[in-house]
């Protein structure tokens, strides 16, 4: 059993279904809901019909994946409540699923669009705005980084100032409510 106050699990939870998520709105509002690409746009044209459905089954399969990354999040989740050392830490998970949810904007981004060029965010977009629109789309996962970032170091000072707290006072450190009964030596609850 892992050290009490070990909230890692909860972290990975969330940064899995940030990122799962992410994909998912991505698809939806930008492939599906606003047309503004195709998945791999840069080597079937969707405004053909060969093209389009190339686009579509290839944009099925990422929808696919998201969702399997998703619903593993979804698992981690699930198993880090069911464990009495992991404390639920709201705050924490929150900003875990914003720093998913930017590493999939940022990932995306430099491979897709930099990279790999399947696809711009804006591929109707001509020069110099398809670079806008794809420059845009990073720094709009940076700032989810940074924000996710900012509330799990937050999260963290706070949870270490209170886990010291709770030292002292001698009480259990597995929740953010202390339990008033105090626990002696290693006895497993």
């Amino acid at each position: 059993m892992a050290r009490p106050g070990n909230y890692r699990p909860l972290i990975y939870a969330g940064i899995l279904m940030g990122v799962g998520l992410g994909a998912v709105f991505e698809g939806i509002v930008f492939r599906q809901i606003f047309q503004l690409h195709g998945f791999i746009s840069r080597f079937a044209d969707p405004s053909t019909v060969a093209g389009l459905e190339r686009n579509i089954f290839w944009g099925g399969l990422f929808h696919a994946a998201s969702w399997i990354v998703a619903l593993l999040g979804l698992r981690l989740l699930w198993r880090s409540g069911r464990r009495g050392d992991v404390p639920w830490r709201g705050k924490a998970f929150a900003g875990a699923f914003v720093l998913g949810w930017g590493l999939f904007v940022c990932v995306e981004g430099m491979i897709c669009h930099q990279i790999l060029e399947l696809h711009h965010l804006v591929d109707g977009a001509r020069q110099p705005w398809r670079t806008y629109w794809d420059v845009c789309f990073l720094a709009w996962g940076a700032v989810f980084l940074g924000v996710g970032g900012e509330m799990l170091r937050k999260d963290h000072a706070a949870f270490l100032s209170k886990k010291h707290q709770w030292n002292k006072g001698g009480k259990r450190i597995l929740s953010g409510v202390p339990n008033p009964r105090p626990v002696s030596g290693d006895a497993q609850i």
